[in-house]
């Protein structure tokens, strides 16, 4: 793991490696720990997006619930623990809706500053968050 920076480049990383990683991520730094979860919490949403033509994307990874939420909650409280930058904040509201709990991200999400890019984010995921939904979704950069 302390030689993750002398590492070559060997192409994208797999959803299974991500996963052997973090059961191995023993000592290994709270950046790269975040890193890890977040891959499994995108590459586990993967399932609810189709590619260019609308076909379902191919090999999409699969987890039970109850460990999928369980990294949710690890990243949420990683990201709690955090510097509260507005990125965070979004990721933070964005975490609670999808496991719905509407109340808390309407919360965080008011809270992010108005900076133009993250307060038009953060306004859409709250406008989900108000109406219960807690699935994924896409939010297009040109709606923004």
């Amino acid at each position: 793991m302390a030689s993750w920076g002398q590492a070559d480049y060997i192409g994208s990383v797999k959803f299974e490696d991500v996963i052997y990683v973090l059961a191995r991520s023993k000592g290994i730094s709270r950046t790269r720990l975040l890193w890890l979860r977040k891959r499994i919490w995108w590459g586990l949403n993967d399932r609810y997006r189709s590619c260019q033509d609308g076909s379902p994307i191919p090999d999409v990874p699969i987890w039970p619930q109850a460990l999928e939420r369980s990294n949710m909650e690890a990243i949420l409280d990683m990201l709690r623990d955090g510097d509260g930058n507005p990125s965070d904040m979004i990721e933070q509201g964005e975490l609670l809706r999808q496991l719905g709990r509407f109340d808390e991200a309407i919360a965080v999400l008011k809270a992010v500053p108005a900076d133009g890019h993250s307060e038009v984010r953060a306004v859409k995921i709250e406008r989900l968050a108000r109406s219960g939904d807690s699935q994924v979704r896409e939010l297009h950069p040109a709606t923004w």
